[in-house]
């Protein structure tokens, strides 16, 4: 999963205009956002060890000093805040669900993406990222 993930990514990063650049911290930045908005994001985990894709019903967002943390009552994900560079990822993909947000960690080489989970929430989801990417 993660190699069909990294060279979906590398081909968007070769259509001009596809991929843009966010500040570092856009992962927590999208999480909070999506959270404030009532969003339900779909958050997609992998690194050497494996792949774990999580779309809590409920969430709530805090950010600590090393990571931001996704929680809902059934569960938790921390995401580092050495996660970087960062992206806004204009393709729909397989899913129809674009565009997502896309950060890779180079300190363990995991890759980290974020898009809707709710097709009805596209819309708002789409401002989201527009407002990400007009920051970065």
């Amino acid at each position: 999963m993660h190699r069909v993930l990294r060279e979906d990514f590398d081909r968007t990063l070769a259509e001009r205009g596809v991929a843009t650049p966010l500040a570092p911290d856009a992962i927590a930045a999208v999480l909070q956002g999506a959270a404030e908005a009532g969003i339900r994001v779909r958050m997609r985990l992998e690194n050497v060890g494996g792949s774990v894709c999580w779309t809590p019903t409920v969430q709530r967002v805090s950010r600590n000093a090393d990571y931001t943390e996704l929680r809902s009552s059934f569960g938790r994900m921390h995401v580092s805040l050495l996660v970087g560079p960062s992206w806004t990822v204009h393709l729909a993909g397989a899913d129809g669900a674009g565009p997502s947000v896309e950060g890779e960690s180079l300190a363990d080489g995991g890759w980290v993406r974020v898009d809707a989970a709710d097709p009805a929430q596209l819309g708002a989801w789409r401002r989201l990222c527009r407002r990400l990417s007009e920051q970065g």
